[in-house]
């Protein structure tokens, strides 16, 4: 919700439409989400933004309020009440209505019927006794006046995020004498009158009136124990009714109700078992910080007893593993891989840790020993890859590949069974090492491994991708329709796993590598924006953004339409990448909206990377990061036609490495390599 919300602030097609939003300013800090949102706002679109601060009503302010309430006409007659209540309410209007109400509570503000007006008898000092100094406590105190059906009520209704029907809301109750509905939608009504509760007319349903409300409600159950026993009865009938995709919130709610109990209040294995089902809904729903959250409940609650259930144990340390480095959390993921390879019984158990293991070398960007010690890890199930394979290695290999095919082509490949192999991801991951540090020959051997096993076994997932890694590397060295018929055979495979994300990072990576060889630009962009959108669904973030960072070469490539939602686009994609700790593709995207920027806004210096989106002075940027801005500026200087600044990214460029994985990017460089050179 928060990047919609960036997305529409900062989109500046949205016309003749104004957006009002509301906060109270002491509760959000400068390193809350909204702050940081309303900061980039401003920069984009700081002529639209008007801030208004509403400070707390004047003392001035609060004494015509009390006198209207009780219907004096003249303000110095209600002077003793208010140098009662403006001290304690601070002229928040909120906090000045309960205090009325709790007076009115306490009868020391009371309606005389014989002189039909409102009078107090009592002095200052009295009155100042009767309010409260803690609005909570005031919201208690009238709680406490309402009839015991209405607490209970508002007790449940504090622990509900959202509103709920009156069917759901009879079966939370945890009451001596049932309610029926009818019963409850009085009570609903009456709690309404009081000030307690807010109908929405749209649904039909009642929420809290303030979280002040939400906040005294909880407080107001009587002992530990009846506290302790209504969250019990709420969490049981919640998993009950938590069924079908609309009423997965129940699940939540019921998870976090049971997550603040202590230990000795709950089944703990059942618990965990419950925060692991939970965290895969908020996996598939695309919340990665709920899912880590509840996950580290689950670490936390198997503690005292971790291996002695040995499979849950690893289920909830594989899942931790994957969440954490999701997250960019390097540190804890190290110390859960350690905690797995130290205690699990068999390889195959370790397989998902020695995977990350991988992952978190690749992190440094040395692809290199990430490779090394993927290739040690294969080696440990019976695999002789060599490190450094010679042409008589590839011979070997080759060989051997022959005999398994049995004198059939990759497209037979196709008819392989489905299995779930967890290697095989490893194998991918691996290969992809090799081909990110340049070895290409050890690219070759681990792909033909990888096949090799897929025959014996059948295909898993990842299997696509490792024919995606041979494809792309035939591609790099010229073999474009080897590796176009490779491709599509890694697409049709993927077929059989369309409800998987590997389904879409094999589209993403065929499409990146190997496809735009033979198909246009324009064909892929599409394929890639949804790849993005399921693969940060699915909490593949990294490569979600990967998908991202091809759409717009893609996009750019394609010479296709540079609006201003391409900049919100790319500004989403900015945070987000930060978000998740993911620098590199950070400044991929800054670096690709001050290109837009400069292309779209009058500057006098239109081919340098100098602007709001990204600074190439920048003493942070990366190599990579100065590589990819020189190629843009190599294609602003060509569009603007500024001589010297081609001559400088041409010499600038020919320090980096003509090849590419990134064939849409190699396209751009390629192609205003040679219209600059033609130029000069």
């Amino acid at each position: 919700s928060m990047e919609l919300l960036l997305f529409l602030l900062a989109n500046a097609q949205m016309k003749n439409l104004m957006f009002i939003c509301a906060y109270r300013s002491n509760e959000v800090g400068v390193d809350h989400p909204f702050a940081d949102i309303m900061t980039k706002v401003t920069e984009s679109r700081g002529e639209f933004v008007a801030k208004v601060d509403l400070f707390s009503l004047s003392q001035e302010a609060i004494s015509q309020f009390i006198a209207d309430c009780i219907g004096m006409e003249e303000v110095d007659s209600v002077k003793e009440l208010v140098e009662v209540i403006y001290p304690k309410t601070m002229g928040n209007i909120f906090c000045v209505m309960q205090a009325i109400e709790e007076l009115v509570r306490k009868n020391a503000l009371y309606y005389d019927v014989m002189c039909f007006e409102w009078r107090w008898t009592v002095d200052k000092v009295e009155l100042a006794n009767q309010v409260g100094a803690d609005v909570v406590e005031t919201v208690k105190s009238k709680i406490k006046g309402l009839s015991v059906n209405i607490q209970n009520i508002l007790a449940v209704m504090a622990y509900i995020p959202c509103s709920v029907d009156v069917s759901v809301l009879k079966e939370l109750l945890l009451t001596d004498d049932a309610l029926n509905e009818n019963e409850i939608a009085s009570l609903l009504k009456e709690s309404s009158d009081e000030g307690m509760l807010i109908f929405l007319a749209e649904s039909g349903h009642y929420v809290l009136a303030h979280d002040r409300i939400r906040e005294a409600s909880r407080g107001y159950l009587g002992g530990k124990e009846d506290h302790d026993q209504l969250l019990l009865h709420m969490a049981d009938v919640l998993q009950r009714l938590g069924k079908g995709s609309k009423m997965e919130w129940c699940l939540y709610t019921a998870v976090d109700l049971l997550n603040s109990l202590p230990s000795d209040k709950v089944n703990v294995t059942d618990l965990i078992k419950q925060n692991l089902r939970v965290s895969k809904i908020a996996k598939r729903r695309g919340s990665p910080g709920k899912e880590n959250s509840l996950l580290r409940e689950c670490l936390e609650r198997l503690q005292p007893f971790k291996w002695k259930d040995y499979d849950l144990s690893l289920e909830v340390y594989d899942a931790v593993i994957v969440s954490e480095y999701t997250l960019g959390n390097q540190d804890r993921v190290t110390i859960a891989i350690e905690e797995v390879l130290d205690h699990a019984k068999c390889l195959g158990d370790k397989v998902s840790a020695f995977l990350h293991r991988v992952k978190s070398l690749c992190e440094t960007k040395d692809y290199a020993m990430a490779a090394h010690e993927g290739v040690k890890i294969l080696n440990m199930f019976s695999y002789n890859i060599p490190l450094k394979p010679t042409k008589l290695d590839l011979v070997r290999e080759k060989m051997k590949l022959r005999l398994a095919f049995k004198g059939r082509s990759y497209a037979s490949l196709t008819n392989l069974p489905v299995v779930d192999d967890p290697l095989t991801e490893l194998f991918s991951e691996v290969g992809r090492d090799c081909l990110f540090s340049g070895q290409p020959r050890l690219v070759v051997v681990i792909a033909w491994t990888a096949v090799r096993r897929a025959i014996e076994k059948g295909i898993d997932r990842c299997f696509p991708l490792c024919l995606v890694m041979l494809g792309t590397l035939l591609g790099k060295k010229g073999n474009v329709r080897a590796a176009n018929e490779i491709g599509n055979v890694a697409l049709m495979i993927s077929e059989n796993f369309r409800k998987n994300t590997g389904y879409s990072y094999t589209q993403f990576a065929t499409y990146a590598g190997i496809i735009f060889y033979l198909q246009p630009f324009r064909s892929g962009v599409d394929v890639l924006q949804q790849c993005y959108k399921d693969l940060k669904f699915s909490g593949k973030f990294e490569f979600s953004l990967g998908s991202m960072l091809n759409y717009f070469y893609a996009y750019f490539a394609a010479g296709l339409n540079l609006g201003s939602i391409l900049e919100s686009k790319l500004l989403v994609l900015d945070e987000f990448s930060q978000s998740i700790d993911k620098s590199g593709f950070a400044a991929t995207f800054q670096i690709h909206r001050q290109f837009v920027i400069n292309l779209r806004q009058r500057s006098e210096q239109p081919t340098l990377m100098n602007g709001p989106a990204f600074s190439e002075m920048n003493d942070q940027a990366s190599k990579m990061a100065l590589r990819d801005a020189s190629i843009f500026r190599l294609e602003l200087a060509f569009i603007f036609d500024d001589i010297e600044c081609m001559a400088a990214m041409l010499e600038t460029l020919a320090a980096y490495p003509f090849e590419d994985q990134v064939i849409s990017r190699f396209h751009i460089r390629a192609c205003f390599t040679g219209l600059a050179a033609f130029s000069l």
